[in-house]
Parts: C-alpha cells; sequence; structure tokens
C-alpha cells in the first residue's frame, strides 16, 4: 500500500489543503518548527485508525474556523489499484468510507483488511517516530545501544530494552546472592528458621497423634448426638403441625354441616353481577381504542395517497453515486486544464528566449529536423563534458588533498595523546598482581565463614544430644527408683509373712537394679559425639590454615575499584590507540592516492586543451570554451520544449474530453430530474440533482414506513375486533344463564 495523494478538508491549521503525486520512493516533508510536518502525520494516522476520543491524550486537531472536520486520503494498492479513504466525523472514532475504482463502498472491516490488522501503536512504532522516541540515547552505552537498535528494528523504538531494564531490576528485588532484603533471600532466611522450629516441634508430635485421636472420638460422637437432636426435631415439627391444622379441619366440618342445612341453588349465575360489570369494564377500553386506531389508520392512508415519488428519480442512485465519486476528479481535471493552459503559454516564451538566443529563425517543424547525432556535435558535447568533468574533478581533488592532510596531521596528535596516557607495563603487571591477590583473598574469607558456620551448627547439635542424654537419664533414674522401691517393699512384706522362698525373686531384682540403671543410661551417642568433634577439630585447623594463607593482602574494596578503573581505562585506550593506528594507516594509503589522482590530472587537463584549442579555430567561438556546448545544449533544449508542447496540446484534449463527458453525464441526469442545466455551474447543478434525489428517497422511506405501520394497524384492529367479539360472546352466555336477553 502507497500513500500517493492528501485531501485534508480540515484538520488542525490545514484546511481545503490537497498535496498529490506524492513520490513512488522516499517523500521527504521538510518545514521550520510548528509548521505542521507532525499535523500531516496525525492526519494519516487519524484517516488509517480514526479520530482520538475525547477520553483519550491524544491531540484531535479539530479546525478553530468550524470548518469540515476530517478528509481523506489516495493510496495505490497492487491488488485493487488507486483507491480513495474518507473518515468524517461520526460515531466515537468517525466514519470511514472506502471508495473502490468500480465505484462501489466499502467500510471499516475492508480498511482493516487493507491494513492487514496492523494496529495503531505498532504502526506508529514501526513507521513513525518523533523527538520523544529519541530522548535519551545519548545517555545509553554500547551494549545498551546495540539492544535499543535491535528491539527498534522488531517491534519499534525502546521497547524490548526498557522491558528488559524492568525484569533486571525486578530480578533483584526477588534475589541477590549475597543480599538480605530481597524477597527470596528473606524468604530462605524464614524457612532455615522454620526448618529449626519443625525440628523442635518434632519431639512434641508424639503427645500430639494421641491428643487428635481423642479429639476424633469426641468429634464422631457429638455427630452422633448431633443426628438424634436432627430427628427430635423433625419430629416435633409434624407434631406442630398436626396441632396449627386441628382448628382448620373443625371450622371445615362445621362449614360442610351449615352448607347441607341450606335450600339449592337459584337459577341466578353465581356472582353474575360482578362479572358482567367485569366484562363491561374490559369491554369499554377495548372499543376505544378500536375507535382511535381505525382513526388513524384512515389519516395514514391519506398521508400516503398525499405523497408521491418519482421512480426515473430514484433509477439516479448509481448515477449519482458515480458523479459524487468523479467530482473530485472533474475538479481536478478543471484544474489540470488551467494549469495545462499555463504551461503552455510558458513554454512558448521560453521557445522565443532559447531562440533569440542562438538568433535562429527555423520554424520549429525545422528545428525538429536538425540532426543533433552528428559527429562533430558529439565530439564538441564529449569535449564539454570532460572540460566540466576535470575541473569538478580538480576541486574534488583540492578537497580530498586538504581533508587527507588535515587528518593526517590529526591522526598523528592523537596517536601521540593515546602513547601518553597509556600505563607502562611494570605499572599494568603490577596493578593486576594486586587485584588477583584481592579475589584469592576474598575467596579465603569465603571459605572461613563457611567453616565457621559449619563449626556453629556441629556446636548446636552436640549441645542438643547433651541435653537429650541428661533428660533420657534422668526419666530412667526416676523410674529405676520407684521400680526398686516397691520390690524392696514386696520383699519386706513376704519376709515379714515369713514367705522367704517368694521374697529372693524381689530381692534378686533389686540386685539387678544398678546393673539395668547402667546398661539402660550408656549413652548410645558418643561415637557420633566422637564423629563431630573430630569434624570440628579439622574444621579448626582447615580455617587456621586458611587465616595464615589469607593475611599477606590488606587490600580493601576502594582500592580494589580504584585498579579495576584504572585497568579498564588503559584497556580501552590501547583498543582505541588500535583503532587510530589503522585509520592512520588508511589516511596515509589514501593521501598517496590523492597525490597520483593530482599527477593523472595534469596530463589529462593537458591534452584536453590542445583538443579545445583545436575545436575554437574549427568552430570560430573565440577564447570562450563553453560556447560550443552551449550551442549544442540550446538546439536540444528546443526539441525537447517544442515536444513537451506538443504533447502538452494532445494532454489538453484528453482533459478537455473528460470534462465534456462529466458534464454531458451531469445534463443527462438533471434533465431526468427537470432542473435548470443552462447557464448554472456543474456544481450547483450536482448540488440541485442530489437534493431533488434525497427529497424522493426520503418520500419513498416515509411511504414503506407508513405503509408497515398500516400493517401493523391492521392487525391490532383485528386482535381487538376478536376481544370485542369475544367479550360479547361472555355477556350473551351470562344472560342466558340469568334467563334473560339484554343486559
Amino acid at each position: 500500500m502507497k500513500i500517493i495523494g492528501l485531501d485534508i478538508y480540515g484538520y488542525g491549521k490545514f484546511e481545503n489543503l490537497e498535496i498529490g503525486h506524492l513520490s513512488k520512493g522516499i517523500q521527504v516533508v521538510y518545514g521550520e518548527n510548528e509548521a505542521g510536518k507532525s499535523t500531516i502525520m496525525s492526519f494519516i494516522l487519524s484517516i488509517l485508525y480514526g479520530f482520538p476520543t475525547k477520553q483519550q491524550q491524544e491531540q484531535r486537531y479539530e479546525p478553530k474556523s468550524g470548518q469540515k472536520y476530517g478528509g481523506k486520503l489516495i493510496i495505490q494498492v497492487d491488488e485493487y489499484g488507486v483507491l480513495m479513504i474518507e473518515r468524517l466525523p461520526g460515531k466515537a472514532v468517525g466514519d470511514v468510507v472506502v471508495y473502490m475504482p468500480d465505484g462501489t463502498t466499502e467500510g471499516e472491516a475492508f480498511l482493516s483488511k487493507l491494513l492487514k490488522r496492523l494496529d495503531k501503536h505498532f504502526f506508529q512504532n514501526i513507521y513513525s517516530f518523533n523527538v520523544h522516541g529519541l530522548q535519551g540515547i545519548q545517555r545509553l552505552g554500547t551494549q545498551d545501544l546495540g539492544r535499543f537498535l535491535f528491539s527498534s528494528g522488531a517491534v519499534g523504538t525502546d521497547a524490548l530494552l526498557t522491558i528488559n531494564q524492568r525484569l533486571v531490576k525486578e530480578l533483584e528485588i526477588l534475589f541477590k546472592p549475597n543480599g538480605r532484603k530481597p524477597i527470596l533471600n528473606a524468604m530462605l532466611n524464614d524457612l532455615k528458621e522454620n526448618h529449626q522450629k519443625v525440628v523442635k516441634l518434632q519431639e512434641k508430635n508424639h503427645s500430639h497423634h494421641i491428643l487428635s485421636e481423642k479429639r476424633e472420638i469426641i468429634v464422631g460422637e457429638l455427630k452422633q448426638i448431633d443426628q438424634t437432636m436432627n430427628e427430635y426435631h423433625v419430629q416435633l415439627k409434624k407434631i406442630e403441625t398436626l396441632l396449627s391444622l386441628k382448628t382448620l379441619i373443625l371450622e371445615r366440618n362445621s362449614l360442610l354441616y351449615r352448607l347441607s342445612e341450606l335450600p339449592s341453588p337459584m337459577q341466578f349465575p353465581e356472582d353474575g353481577m360482578k362479572r358482567m360489570d367485569s366484562f363491561l369494564t374490559q369491554l369499554q377500553p377495548y372499543e376505544a381504542q378500536l375507535l382511535a386506531l381505525r382513526n388513524k389508520k384512515t389519516e395514514l392512508e391519506k398521508q400516503v395517497q398525499d405523497l408521491s415519488v418519482d421512480e426515473d428519480i430514484l433509477l439516479l442512485e448509481k448515477e449519482l453515486h458515480s458523479l459524487h465519486i468523479n467530482k473530485k476528479f472533474y475538479e481536478e481535471n478543471n484544474y489540470q486544464l488551467r494549469t495545462i493552459a499555463l504551461r503552455k503559454t510558458q513554454i512558448k516564451d521560453e521557445l522565443q528566449q532559447l531562440k533569440d538566443l542562438i538568433s535562429i529563425q527555423a520554424s520549429e517543424d525545422e528545428i525538429l529536423l536538425l540532426d543533433t547525432s552528428l559527429a562533430a556535435k558529439e565530439q564538441v558535447k564529449q569535449t564539454g563534458v570532460e572540460y566540466d568533468l576535470l575541473q569538478q574533478q580538480k576541486h574534488m581533488l583540492d578537497v580530498s588533498f586538504n581533508e587527507a592532510k588535515e587528518a593526517l596531521e590529526d591522526s598523528e596528535i592523537k596517536m601521540g595523546e593515546l602513547n601518553r596516557e597509556l600505563l607502562k607495563e611494570e605499572e599494568r603487571k603490577e596493578i593486576r598482581e594486586l587485584v588477583d591477590r584481592f579475589y584469592d583473598r576474598h575467596s579465603i574469607e569465603q571459605k572461613q565463614k563457611d567453616r565457621t558456620d559449619e563449626m556453629n551448627k556441629i556446636d548446636r547439635t552436640l549441645n542438643a544430644m547433651v541435653q537429650n542424654q541428661k533428660k533420657t537419664n534422668k526419666n530412667i533414674g526416676l523410674i529405676i527408683m520407684i521400680m526398686g522401691m516397691i520390690l524392696l517393699l514386696s520383699s519386706s512384706y513376704m519376709v515379714m509373712n515369713q514367705q522367704f522362698i517368694l521374697a529372693i525373686i524381689p530381692t534378686l531384682f533389686l540386685i539387678l537394679l544398678p546393673f539395668i540403671y547402667q546398661s539402660l543410661t550408656k549413652n548410645h551417642f558418643n561415637h557420633t559425639i566422637e564423629e563431630l568433634k573430630e569434624e570440628k577439630r579439622i574444621l579448626l585447623e582447615e580455617r587456621e590454615r586458611s587465616t595464615s594463607e589469607g593475611n599477606y593482602s590488606n587490600m580493601d574494596n576502594m582500592s580494589l575499584q580504584s585498579y579495576q578503573n584504572k585497568l579498564a581505562h588503559d584497556q580501552q585506550i590501547k583498543q582505541l590507540l588500535d583503532i587510530e593506528i589503522v585509520k592512520f594507516k588508511q589516511m596515509k594509503r589514501s593521501y598517496n592516492k590523492v597525490v597520483s589522482q593530482f599527477e593523472k590530472w595534469e596530463e589529462d587537463m593537458y591534452l584536453l586543451n590542445q583538443t579545445i584549442d583545436k575545436l575554437r579555430d574549427i568552430y570560430r567561438v573565440g577564447n570562450d570554451k563553453a560556447r560550443l556546448v552551449d550551442v549544442f545544449s540550446v538546439v536540444e533544449s528546443l526539441k525537447v520544449k517544442i515536444r513537451e508542447k506538443h504533447q502538452l496540446e494532445s494532454q489538453y484534449d484528453l482533459v478537455e474530453k473528460e470534462i465534456h463527458r462529466y458534464e454531458e453525464k451531469l445534463h443527462r441526469s438533471a434533465k431526468v430530474c427537470q432542473g435548470k442545466t443552462e447557464q448554472q455551474d456543474p456544481m450547483l447543478i450536482l448540488e440541485s440533482i442530489d437534493k431533488i434525489y434525497h427529497e424522493q428517497v426520503d418520500n419513498n422511506h416515509l411511504i414503506k414506513n407508513m405503509e408497515r405501520k398500516l400493517v401493523d394497524l391492521n392487525e391490532q384492529i383485528e386482535y381487538l375486533q376478536e376481544e370485542v367479539r369475544y367479550i360479547q360472546h361472555q355477556c350473551q352466555k351470562l344472560w342466558a344463564q340469568a334467563g334473560v336477553t339484554t343486559e
């Protein structure tokens, strides 16, 4: 899709502006600040994607003078040809009409299809940018600039770079390797603390299981009690329902008894007067509505008879549509006709000036017959071209020589400055050794910290095991003491009862209690404790050894940063120096090349001067070296102007025929509408025809609407008549039951 023309009805500062014949290649629109360049870009976006709404922050560019808001684009599409996209105020973003080459029109859906479903934001990011999209580029580094260019090519401006930077910041907020405040770091610390709590709570897990089992038993009992209570509630509701119905049953039996004592029913219908009044109340509004609808029907039929429609005028729809579509082309043809006439006058004046310039007396036909391809003419022309080329070449060589000389001198100065900024080899080597030592010390400190953490963990484990062992020994001692007292009492009781044989058994158990206590209190964790102590001793030795190894470097972080900056700066200067050396070699080659080109130019100029001297003698043009070329150039210009004049005359005839064809079509339509066609502007005739056509269309719509209303009225009248007949029938049935014939 290519934009080949703009027609702005009213948009910002532009009113009734036409921009046509846009270049098929790159079209440059330039101007001073506030000249309207951004307004034209906004106009293109508004026609393609709709006007900005009042709720949006984008500028709407509504014309201040009250001109019609909107305009149209003329585009070239390979699939359809030349199309016109017109957008005018209407709904939220305006109403759009796409005029096809065959005279048909399309809407918003077809425009979206033309744009390949490309939305406004994506279109702006790829095909347009402004000063705001370029702000901040000077602050980007080498890597950021590369990512910026990549993201601009992919999705427009710096969207991908901004998202990447935002994701990096969000990642740092979530987690840092040595941080404490980030979310994941804090959660990991909480996880360690919770793990320690879980280890402590696992000791109480047994009592928790016992309580859980008791709780399940109690919950089961509660459910059984709730079920019993629900059954009692259901029985209670049944009893309450039966008690509430007792009074009604007694009243029903009483009414049935009283009804049996009444005499037989009379002939007059039950609630006859009330039913009769109800029927009459319904009948009166129906009859009133029926009368009103019949009157309305009569009035509509009269209005339909009063309106008239000319079917011949209604058939002008396609003709008028074609006239409106070609209206702009008609106006452009008139403008083009005036332009061609003006250009013809200009060409006549230019032809006369060229003839006077060389004093030629031949007619235009004779000038066209002149042979401009003669060998002499070609030789003179080639000589003039060579002379001009050599003059241009000398100017370019002078400029190139000065530039190459200055660039060579600047490069030598810059290389000297860069060499002075480089670090000496001894200093560079010393700084690198210091930096390497610092990183070795940092690694040793980290290992010391890890070993200290492991030792603290071992100490905590040992303390926990000792405390558990003490608590267990205390509980076993208490149990052994209670068992000893029981056995001692049992043995004493048996001895007192002279049961000496039985007393031997508790006495033996009492003797074995100390051995049992020693067996039960024997520390089974001794082996594990010894292993942990051995592991702690090894870690302590490693920490002392690494401490002695890391004491040789006392450099702090500030010094490290300073040394790293020096090395980075030195590396950058070295790279710049390498680049400058390559540039210097290239500039030196360029300088030598310019010098050799100067020598070649002098040889060519000497030979050309000899040829020009010979031609000057032949054509007797004096010392004016450019005169020979000017004569042939004027003759060629005359032939071009004469051909252009003939082409304009032919184009003038074609445009004039198009104008006559449009006016004949307009007059035929005016004749059908019985409008005036003599001594009137064609656009006024078109407006008159359009007005008459729309009046007939409006009348036709009114008649169709009235006919639809008549159909609806007939249906309503028929419905009301049926309701009236039904009510009258019900009244007659009621009279028959009462034994009467009238109300």
